[in-house]
């Protein structure tokens, strides 16, 4: 996992990001963002408990889950 105490970097080398959500571990969606067709884009995490989630990134091309830390 990836340890943040405040922002994320989320990044893809092709296409297109969509949406971003984090969810706890106990499933519950506590962040949801409509990105605007960006590569790169910045979460603010700095208001979550501190704990491990789970971030999945939806791009015109697919989606993926990663697993970060919060401090």
């Amino acid at each position: 996992p990836n340890p943040s105490s405040g922002l994320v970097n989320v990044a893809t080398a092709n296409g297109v990001i969509n949406s971003v959500k984090i969810v706890d571990i106990n499933g519950r969606t506590v962040k949801s963002e409509t990105i605007n067709q960006l590569s790169t884009v910045e979460i603010n995490v700095s208001n979550l408990q501190t704990g491990m989630y789970l971030i999945t990134i939806n791009t015109d091309l697919g989606s993926v889950t990663q697993k970060i830390m919060k401090q």
